[in-house]
Order: structure tokens, then C-alpha cells, then sequence
């Protein structure tokens, strides 16, 4: 795909919290009630994720096919989260204890080379800022500091669209979200780190 579009603009990496999930568990046909305690909860969702790689792998696919197709909207004229984009090209891969997750290229429309993309911002101070405000745009590498105490299920989105406070309310929704799924934890399972390897 490099020979075709030249250098992709985007790596990512999608990485779903399998283990705990309520739509794992979902997929796997089992109803986890929302009343019973959190502990037990958390510890038949490890079980049901755990004994049934086939749902998990269900679900992760489902959680590819909806970014790729609602959030990043590759193949969409009007574009998703990084504009409008051309191609991508994604490979899956397992991690230490089998959980899956998602190496992905992505290739804007009028997709520039890196080469051509530093002439370019060397030669244009206009149009070296419009590409350093996309960047810090849609790059984001921290979250704010929230309170959650990480008990109870996070199954319902409470942000409502047709608020005024829309963008605030959803930044705090899905600044929960990544603090309390998507922050790196070590365990007994993780090999970052290690020595000796």
C-alpha cells in the first residue's frame, strides 16, 4: 500500500478491554445482573471472557468493524475523527494472555509524504500551522485527573447530544472511559518492563 499511497499519516492501536466487559459477556449468551456485587461481577466476567475465546474474538471484532467504520469512517467522503480518509491496512495480534488487539496504518485523502510534507511546512508558515493545530487536534497522550472509584458498571452513556454542554460532558465521559479501561496496569501477566529480556 506505501507503493500505491505513499507514506501513511496515522498508526494506531486498538486495544479493547475484553476481560470485564458486560458486551463480552453479552456475546458469550450470559447476563451478568447489574445488582449483584461488584466483586463477583468482575470476578464471572473474567471467568466467561477467560473460557470462551470465541466471544472474545467476537467482540473484538466488533469493536474493530464499529471504529473503522463509525469513528473512523475510512471511505467516507465526509470522513470521521482524522478527516476524510483513504485506506488502511490493519493487522491483529495477541498479546502475553491472548487478548487481541489492533495494529492499524491509516492514509488520508490527498495524503502527503513525509518529504514533500516538510518541504512544504519549511517553505509555508500558513500552512506549517494548519498541520501543527490538525496534530494537537487529534493527538491526545494524557487524561485529566477524575475521581472514580472504578466500582459499578459504566453500561449506560450519559452524555446527551442535544446539550448545551455537549462537548464538556463528553470529554468527561470519555475521559472515564480511558482512565478507567484504557490506562496500562501491571500484572502478573504484563511483560513490559522485565528484566532480563
Amino acid at each position: 500500500m506505501i507503493i500505491w499511497n505513499g507514506q501513511p499519516a496515522i498508526w494506531l492501536m486498538i486495544n479493547p478491554n475484553d476481560v470485564g466487559n458486560p458486551l463480552c459477556c453479552r456475546i458469550a449468551g450470559v447476563l451478568i445482573l447489574i445488582n449483584m456485587p461488584a466483586k463477583l461481577r468482575k470476578h464471572l466476567q473474567q471467568i466467561i471472557v477467560t473460557n470462551d475465546p470465541v466471544s472474545a474474538t467476537r467482540f473484538f471484532k466488533i469493536i474493530v468493524d464499529a471504529f473503522i467504520q463509525n469513528i473512523a469512517r475510512i471511505g467516507d467522503p465526509k470522513g470521521g475523527i482524522f478527516g476524510p480518509c483513504d485506506s488502511y491496512f490493519a493487522t491483529t495480534e495477541a498479546s502475553g494472555r491472548g487478548a487481541l488487539h489492533l495494529h492499524c496504518l491509516v492514509w488520508l485523502a490527498g495524503n502527503v509524504g513525509l518529504e514533500e510534507l516538510s518541504r512544504r511546512m519549511g517553505e509555508d508558515e500558513s500552512f506549517s500551522a494548519l498541520v501543527i493545530a490538525y496534530l494537537e487536534e487529534i493527538i491526545v497522550q494524557s487524561m485529566d485527573v477524575i475521581n472514580d472509584t472504578g466500582e459499578g458498571p459504566l453500561l449506560e452513556r450519559t452524555v446527551d447530544p442535544d446539550s448545551a454542554q455537549f462537548e464538556t460532558s463528553l470529554a468527561m465521559d470519555s475521559n472515564l472511559v480511558a482512565a478507567r479501561f484504557n490506562r496500562h496496569r501491571h500484572t502478573f501477566t504484563c511483560q513490559k518492563y522485565k528484566s532480563n529480556e
